[in-house]
């Protein structure tokens, strides 16, 4: 499957803010679609701050040691 490119987050908030704009001059439902991508930018921010490899590495669980027969009482 191909790889998708995500917009970065500036290119979100100059949408917001181009939506906030035409909710002034054509719909006032323009303004929930701002809000919508306003809310959107950190969840960018934070899949941008990882890079491919990070994603795709798989998670280790923390190893469980079994308890010692002195702590068990």
């Amino acid at each position: 499957m191909p790889e998708i490119k995500l917009p970065g987050p500036m290119r979100m908030v100059w949408g917001s803010l181009g939506c906030l704009w035409l909710a002034g001059i054509i719909n006032k439902g323009f303004y929930t679609t701002a809000i919508i991508l306003l809310l959107f930018v950190p969840v960018l921010i934070m899949i941008n701050g990882e890079t491919p490899s990070q994603m795709r590495k798989l998670q280790k669980a923390p190893h469980h040691t079994e308890p010692s027969d002195s702590s068990a009482a």
